[in-house]
């Protein structure tokens, strides 16, 4: 298991309880572990031409995306095989598992359902198939710190979960940074985390719990990621609409339009294609989507952003 790539130094400290009465699912924040700083300057490996499948869905695109409560309908697109569910209300209703250390979504099977470990299905259709949704607070943000131009960003998977990440993005502090391009980042950072760590450990605590059976191990996928964080357009519009139309040149691992032009953020809309493409594959099978909040809502993933520029001299 590949551990994840992270983007700058990693320090543990603690910050102040959040507001409950605004974000009831999200308890106070403890501090952040202590994790060994690694990089993602490490060479790609260029992988074979083909077509990008991998998916980053736009909530425009898909109404109220959220499954909640009694109202849900289970949709299928069988051309893509992708699930979409379809929702008359955009209310969270959350379950933290302390031992996956993952925020679940609650679905029709309720809350008995998706706190059920380590299954954690918040639906069964027909077919067998159990959805499960798994919950990623995400923020990026750059600014100006003692005269000095700062960048960090949090991402927050739930009270004291061994997967959040704080990070200080000093490699990219000394060439000029927009915002989009450490939103793109954190996006990316959440789906390495979810990739390389999250899942691989969920996979194995079935595996020890249940056993090496191939249903069980099938039964955690497909699994749905949800990226939440406030809208910042040009980081979700390039992920759900620019991403796909850009050409992917291994030979010279960058992205460029139909001219030809290179994407300024062409390095990271390929990190962020490479994981999509290896999520969307066997055995993941994971649909990624994106779910915009205000910013009251993504408090937990702002103040660990607070928490990095602030201590950034």
């Amino acid at each position: 298991m590949r551990p994840i790539a992270y983007m700058g130094n990693q320090y543990s400290s603690s910050i102040e309880a959040t507001d409950s009465t605004k974000r009831p699912s999200f308890p106070p924040i403890p501090p952040i572990p202590v994790i060994p700083p690694q990089h993602r300057n490490a060479p790609i490996t260029p992988l074979e031409t083909r077509p990008f499948n991998g998916t980053f869905s736009p909530e425009i695109t898909i109404p109220a995306q959220i499954l909640t409560g009694d109202q849900a309908i289970y949709n299928i697109n069988y051309d893509s095989q992708i699930s979409i569910y379809y929702s008359p209300t955009a209310q969270f209703r959350t379950i933290y598992c302390a031992t996956c250390q993952l925020t679940y979504l609650i679905g029709l099977t309720g809350p008995y359902g998706a706190e059920c470990h380590p299954s954690h299905g918040a639906y069964c259709n027909t077919y067998g198939v159990v959805a499960k949704s798994v919950i990623i607070h995400v923020h990026g943000e750059c600014r100006i710190v003692e005269g000095k131009q700062r960048a960090a960003v949090g991402i927050y998977f739930g009270a004291g979960s061994k997967y959040n990440v704080i990070e200080r993005c000093e490699h990219l502090w000394n060439d000029p940074i927009s915002c989009s391009r450490v939103q793109l980042h954190a996006i990316l950072g959440a789906l390495e985390a979810m990739g390389h760590r999250a899942q691989p450990d969920r996979i194995g605590q079935v595996i020890s719990a249940l056993g090496e059976n191939g249903k069980h191990v099938e039964q955690m996928h497909p699994l749905r990621i949800i990226i939440v964080m406030e809208n910042h357009g040009d980081a979700i519009n390039g992920v759900c609409y620019k991403l796909p139309e850009l050409i992917l040149d291994y030979s010279k691992l960058e992205m460029h339009d139909d001219d030809g032009v290179e994407d300024k953020n062409g390095d990271v809309y390929m990190r962020i294609r490479l994981e999509l493409e290896k999520l969307a594959q066997p055995p993941y099978r994971m649909q990624v989507v994106y779910r915009e909040v205000d910013a009251k809502d993504n408090i937990a993933a702002r103040k660990m952003v607070d928490m990095a520029l602030d201590s950034a001299g």
